[in-house]
């Protein structure tokens, strides 16, 4: 688990698998601990928050997560992707999601 200070816990408090993202706006990722693409750059870090463990990673390695993944305690998950538009529009769209093992 990372320190509290990886994200601002605000933003992110009561996200899980059911969330909608729609009003959530950029994330930013202070310090990640994990290096999840095996580059050797630590570009995600995991919080948990009540039954959910999340998973934010910046793809881009911007500052800004960029992908979020909510894991409950039953197994069901989702994945979103952060984006910003063309027309400067941002936002979060769901990318995937389902149970575990399924």
């Amino acid at each position: 688990m990372v320190t509290s200070d990886a994200f601002s816990l605000t933003e992110l408090s009561g996200i899980d698998a059911t969330s909608e993202l729609g009003d959530l706006g950029a994330v930013d990722l202070q310090h990640p601990t994990i290096d999840l693409d095996g580059d050797g750059v630590l570009d995600t870090a995991t919080l948990s928050d009540g039954d959910s463990l999340l998973v934010v990673t910046d793809t881009d390695l911007d500052g800004l997560a960029d992908e979020l993944t909510a894991v409950d305690d039953d197994g069901v998950f989702a994945s979103w992707r952060y984006e910003v538009g063309a027309d400067g529009v941002d936002g979060w769209t769901e990318i995937n999601h389902g149970r575990v093992g399924e």
